[in-house]
């Protein structure tokens, strides 16, 4: 008996995640899913105790080892968690957001945020360091792939980019890519992929929770001399 309503709560489950995906394929068709659709409060406010806030510092921590960079702009940057440890070690900083429900909860001074619906053209202002983007792309309709990673590669020379994989269970997951497609996607705007730099990033990073970015990261570089 319980092991029969133990695979009947399963095949809800699935059933419900089925229906909800093709939900959310309907409205992002019809343009009526935006930003603003996909997480709440209670998703931010988690984001702000560890291990997701410890995790987001190591990335930061890590990276900054491996680029020094001065300025880092990270594109759909939520409550700017990527963002903490450069801004309190004097990197300049610009967080990229389209969900304002985010900014209540930020982790730097909101001046440094700016709302933008990554589907939609970014206007550059500067050039800066190194962009990131982290678990972002898988949420961003297909059709609009090729804008989010030219406003990546106009932002900066180096690109710090982790994206879901096919199979990768998760909120409003409607792109999920193996890495061949988003290898083509910059090599097109004249940037390759640096496994070196990931092999060492990876060798250094000690994540708790969000052990995925590991498993789903690139690094790509301008290879414009």
């Amino acid at each position: 008996m319980v092991l029969y309503l133990s695979v009947t709560l399963e095949q809800i489950k699935q059933s419900a995640k089925y229906i909800r995906d093709k939900l959310y394929k309907i409205g992002d068709g019809y343009g009526i899913i935006g930003p603003n659709k996909i997480y709440n409060n209670d998703y931010y406010r988690k984001r702000k105790k560890d291990p997701w806030r410890s995790d987001a510092r190591e990335v930061s921590r890590v990276l900054y080892d491996e680029f020094e960079p001065e300025s880092v702009i990270d594109f759909g940057c939520a409550i700017g968690g990527h963002l903490e440890w450069f801004h309190e070690h004097g990197i300049e900083v610009c967080g990229i957001e389209g969900n304002t429900t985010a900014f209540e909860y930020s982790l730097i001074p909101n001046e440094y945020l700016e709302e933008h619906d990554l589907r939609e053209p970014y206007e550059i202002t500067k050039q800066r360091d190194l962009a990131l983007c982290i678990e972002v792309a898988e949420h961003i309709p297909e059709r609009y792939a090729n804008q989010l990673v030219a406003s990546l590669t106009d932002s900066a020379e180096s690109v710090f980019f982790t994206a879901a994989p096919p199979g990768q269970q998760g909120t409003h997951h409607i792109n999920l890519k193996k890495d061949s497609y988003w290898e083509k996607k910059f090599e097109e705007k004249g940037y390759i992929r640096d496994n070196m730099i990931e092999t060492r990033l990876k060798q250094n990073l000690n994540l708790e929770k969000s052990t995925w970015i590991k498993d789903n990261m690139f690094v790509f570089v301008s290879g414009n001399d």
